[in-house]
Formats: structure tokens, sequence, C-alpha cells
């Protein structure tokens, strides 16, 4: 499940959108008889709505859960709150201390028929509102709720470290002697890639452009390599510093110590290239979230500025037990569907014109793919 970002509905609007939904849904989990290819007979068959894979605005809005930048329910499975972002335990998952999806569901039921005054006093006190979803069997507003991989890694850590930690930072910044980002640039525009591999970011030194996610996750498999061939010279330079320097260093708002930064990006890299592989065994999900963990703690350590999804993503471990790798449930499939949409020219008609006009251009793709495909084993009988 999906929403569109630029134009989501109001919560009312989402539950009046969610109701006709979850009334099919139901009819599904009790048994509804389909037409099967090579059986005489319909068969009964099953379906059960087991999770649902959204950015984090529109996944929060669904369950009806408050959102990210809420102080004491920033995190729907833990008890972490938001503040806690500046201190390495709000990335240690042995810390971590889970909510009961329960609760969310009792408050939320509590609420659906209140008033306005019990509605916000447990929207404020108990972090959920009422949603459609909850009259699903199985379905729990957190569990169910699963932190997609591809916006959470790639449009938010990748480019969080690259934006803000990398340049905004200043760790990139040129001497009289050396220019790093120069080196940086140069590495990027030399590099030789692969047929299959899409394009790098735009000029990271300029910020210009929206890169998108194949982008930043090409872009991550060789940064560590960039940097290397970036900080060398500093790297060799200051290999021992003087204690002023370190004091220095460790006084300012953010820790700048290249080689401190240099092993946390390795680590971190290596975890993100581990949890990012399509087949992957609970031991290496294991291992991989301890990476990830202990490169966001010491991120903190060091003072860096952290958002909310460099918590949500130590949840991973526990998220991949229950849904497999990070291919089955990140949003990759969705996007580029969304993606032929867009193009489908609309003429700025919107409402059911607009449906209409989407759903002709679907049959007609269909139709003209059935009709090649026809007209290809025809000519495979003839020969």
């Amino acid at each position: 499940m999906v929403m569109p970002g630029p134009d989501e509905p109001s919560l009312e609007e989402m539950n009046y959108l969610l109701e006709p939904f979850v009334e099919s849904m139901l009819r599904l989990e009790k048994g509804v008889e389909f037409t099967v290819h090579g059986h005489d007979d319909p068969e009964v068959s099953h379906s059960h709505l087991y999770c649902n894979i959204s950015d984090l605005p529109s996944s929060r809005k669904v369950t009806g859960l408050q959102g990210h930048s809420s102080k004491f329910f920033m995190c729907p499975t833990c008890k972490t709150p938001s503040f806690s972002l500046a201190h390495p335990s709000c990335f240690d998952p042995s810390n971590f201390k889970d909510r009961d999806d329960w609760r969310y569901i009792k408050y939320s039921f509590r609420l659906r028929n209140a008033d306005s005054a019990t509605v916000d006093a447990i929207h404020e006190n108990r972090g959920v509102h009422w949603s459609a979803l909850n009259y699903l069997l199985g379905w729990m507003p957190a569990r169910s709720s699963v932190v997609e991989f591809m916006h959470a890694v790639f449009l938010g850590l990748v480019k969080h470290l690259n934006r803000i930690i990398l340049i905004k930072s200043g760790l990139l910044n040129g001497t009289r002697l050396v220019k790093p980002m120069d080196r940086l640039e140069a590495f990027f525009s030399g590099l030789v890639r692969p047929v299959e591999a899409n394009r790098l970011p735009p000029s990271l030194s300029t910020g210009k452009g929206s890169p998108k996610v194949d982008q930043w996750r090409n872009q991550i498999a060789v940064l560590f390599v960039a940097l290397y061939d970036a900080w060398a010279h500093l790297l060799a330079c200051n290999t021992h510093p003087s204690d002023a320097e370190t004091n220095r260093v460790n006084s300012a708002k953010m820790d700048c110590n290249l080689r401190q930064h240099y092993a946390v990006i390795l680590e971190f890299s290596a975890a993100v290239c581990i949890l990012s592989s399509q087949s992957i065994s609970p031991d290496n999900v294991c291992r991989g979230r301890a990476a990830l963990s202990h490169a966001t703690q010491s991120w903190a350590r060091m003072g860096c500025h952290l958002t909310p999804y460099f918590h949500f993503v130590n949840h991973f471990e526990q998220q991949m037990y229950e849904f497999g790798p990070c291919y089955a449930t990140w949003a990759f499939a969705f996007e580029r569907h969304n993606g032929k949409l867009a193009k489908i020219n609309h003429n700025q008609h919107k409402g059911g014109e607009l449906k209409a006009t989407l759903m002709r251009q679907w049959w007609s793709i269909t139709f003209n793919y059935e009709l090649v495909r026809c007209l290809t084993l025809f000519s495979s009988l003839l020969d």
C-alpha cells in the first residue's frame, strides 16, 4: 500500500477511502471463488493483508499513529523519544523497550465514537487515532507497518550522510594545498561503471538536482573508496595530532576527525551492502544490523545531527525475520509503476475523468501485449 506523496488525503478522508478496501479484504479472508487456469471448477482463494509498504508519513497516517516528529511517539515499535536522537542509546537495540500493539488497538476502538476532547486526549497521551485497518484479522498498527528500506536507507541515511555529515559540516572543505571536494568529483567522473549500473548522483559540490534512489544506491557502494582518495593527503599529514589539536576537534560542535569518520562510513557501507542483499541468512541479518547499530552510535558520540530514520533502521533485524529480505518489502516496484502512470498524458484532468484515462491506457497496454503474444504464437505454429 503506497499512498501518493504530494496530494495525501486527510485522516478522515483516509479512513473514508480505507473502509471499502477493508470490507473487500474481510470478504477475501473468508474466501472467494475464482476461475483458475487449468481447473474446470472455480477454486476458493483466501487473501490476507500482512503489512503496509509506504513512505513514513503515509504509513503513520494509514495506521492512525502519531508522526515521526512526535516527542514521545517518534517510534511506534519502541518507547524511544525523539529527544534521545543526540544520545548513542537511541541506536542501541539492547536498550529498546517495546510497545504493545494491543494497546494501540484498544485505544483506537475506544476513541472511534468518542467526543472530540477524548479523541484529542487519547491521541496526545496514547499516540493513536482511529484506522479502519484495525478491523482486519491479525493486523497490528506498528508491527505491520514495515520500515521501508528504499526510503529509509537510500533516500534517508545515504542522502543525509552526503548532504549533512560530509558537506554541510565541512568535512570536504579544502585547504591551500588540498581540495578534497575536487578530488572526490574527479574520482567519480573518472569511475568506469558496468553497463547495467545506473548513473551516480550529480555533482555533490553544487548540490543541484534531485538524485534518484538508484543513484544513491550506486554511490554508497563506492563512496568509501572515493573518500579514501579525497582524504588520503590529509590523513597522511595528520597521523599524530597534538593534544591541543585533539581538544580543539573534540570541543567543536561535531567531531571532525577524518579517521573516525572514515571508519564509521566504511562500517556503514558494509552494513548497507549486507542488508540490501537479495538473499540473506539470519546470521548476516544480525551481522548487518550490528554494524549499522555501531555506525549510528558512533555518529551520535561524534555529535552528528541524526534524523529519526537513523533510529528506525535499527529495527531491521526483527522486521527481516518476520517479512524476509528487503527485496520483499521495499518500494522500488511500486515507485516504478507510479512513474509509468505519471507519464500518461491526462491533460491535467482530475477526478473520475483522470481515473478513466488511466484505465483506458492500462487496457490499451494489456490488449497490445496480448495481440503481440498471440501473433508470436501464431507465427511459431506456421513455422
